[in-house]
C-alpha cells in the first residue's frame, strides 16, 4: 500500500469516526432538550447536591424559566441572582420571596420597576 492510499484510508476512517461522533452529539442534544422541558427533572436537578450551578444554568437557559416549585426550593445564590435578572416580573417576585435570596439581591429587587416585585422584596429584606 502506497502513502497516498494509506492517507486516503486514514482520512476515510477519520471521517467515519467524526460522523459517528456527530450523530452521538445530536442524540445527546435531543435527549437534553427533551429533559430540560420536564419540570420534574429540572426541579430534581436543582436540589441534587452534585449538580453544579453551571449545569443547572444550562438546563434552565435551554428550557425556559423555572417553575414556582423550583424557585421555592432554590438555595443557590448564583442561580437566584440569574433569575432576579429575568425580564418576567413573576419570576423576579418569586426570587424576592425565596428565603435563601441574598440581601444584596433583595435590595435590588426592592427597587424593581414592577410594583409586585417591590411588594415582596421590601418585607423580606433583613432588618438592620
Amino acid at each position: 500500500m502506497g502513502a497516498d492510499e494509506l492517507q486516503a484510508e486514514t482520512y476515510a476512517a477519520l471521517r467515519a469516526t467524526v460522523g459517528d461522533l456527530m450523530a452521538t452529539c445530536e442524540d445527546l442534544a435531543a435527549a437534553f432538550k427533551e429533559a430540560v422541558g420536564d419540570n420534574e427533572i429540572r426541579t430534581a436537578a436543582i436540589t441534587h447536591p452534585n449538580m453544579t450551578d453551571r449545569a443547572i444554568e444550562a438546563i434552565f437557559l435551554a428550557g425556559g424559566e423555572p417553575s414556582k416549585a423550583t424557585l421555592a426550593l432554590c438555595d443557590r445564590p448564583r442561580l437566584l441572582m440569574l433569575w432576579a435578572l429575568s425580564p418576567r416580573a413573576n419570576v423576579r417576585a418569586l426570587v424576592a420571596s425565596n428565603p435563601h435570596t441574598p440581601a444584596a439581591i433583595l435590595e435590588e429587587l426592592a427597587e424593581d420597576r414592577d410594583e409586585s416585585v417591590r411588594a415582596v422584596a421590601v418585607p423580606n429584606q433583613p432588618k438592620h
